[in-house]
């Protein structure tokens, strides 16, 4: 069984995501019970590492409706209507030298099985970086990485006090959430810490992370009242 230490530290995404997948009934076991929303910004993060490669608007617009769908689940029967039907309109040709980013996309658009299809994806999206890049795949966030930002530790679940919910940390999580770009988060962590939070955790995952932030980093899920 993996200790906090070990999930700390590894760098298997299988088994980083795998201790966030487990739930068990003794003391230091993982208790984070995942929302599909999580497990579609996952999706939507690990496709936003193949950006270098896409050829065809079709990509872009996938991903980005995807995240409309983790937001709003009521609109996911007419955004998968509207995909299909915009992937026919364009006759959008399957990558003639990499198959593995298109049942990337497809994987991160239109899942299935969340915990199951997850796996293919990981997959997918490691092939597709290899095969376009052999040995010289460009700086991209881990996919170990990612999974610790949006799902944080499952062996430290963090109380997060309404107090530090301030009109300003909500100001600049918005912010950040909406534009993408999360180069505030130290000025987050100092608005929260002037609020009154003391925990370490988070602050650290602010200041100190991996230096990977993503839509459904766990702190800005906090700040912003997300599942």
């Amino acid at each position: 069984m993996m200790t906090e230490a070990e999930w700390e530290a590894n760098t298997d995404p299988y088994h980083v995501l795998g201790a966030v997948r487990r739930t068990l009934p003794r003391d230091g076991a993982c208790s984070i019970r995942t929302p599909e929303r999580k497990l579609r910004l996952f999706a939507v993060a690990l496709g936003r590492c193949l950006q270098s490669l896409f050829k065809h608007q079709w990509h872009q617009m996938a991903l980005d409706v995807t995240e409309e769908v983790a937001d709003d689940p009521e609109m996911e029967g007419e955004v998968r209507g509207a995909l299909y039907q915009l992937h026919e309109e364009t006759k959008h040709p399957c990558h003639p030298d990499n198959p593995h980013l298109d049942q990337a996309i497809w994987s991160a658009a239109i899942p299935h099985e969340f915990w199951e299809a997850t796996d293919g994806l990981m997959r997918s999206c490691d092939h597709a970086l290899h095969t376009a890049w052999g040995d010289r795949v460009p700086p991209v966030p881990t996919q170990a990485a990612l999974v610790r930002d949006i799902f944080g530790n499952p062996f430290r679940p963090v109380e997060f006090s309404p107090e530090w919910r301030t009109p300003t940390a909500t100001a600049i999580a918005l912010q950040m959430y909406e534009s993408r770009d999360f180069s505030a988060m130290p000025i987050l962590a100092d608005a929260m810490q002037d609020a009154g939070c003391d925990n370490a955790d988070i602050l650290n995952h602010c200041r100190y992370s991996e230096g990977v932030h993503v839509r459904g980093c766990w702190v800005v899920d906090h700040v912003l009242g997300k599942e």
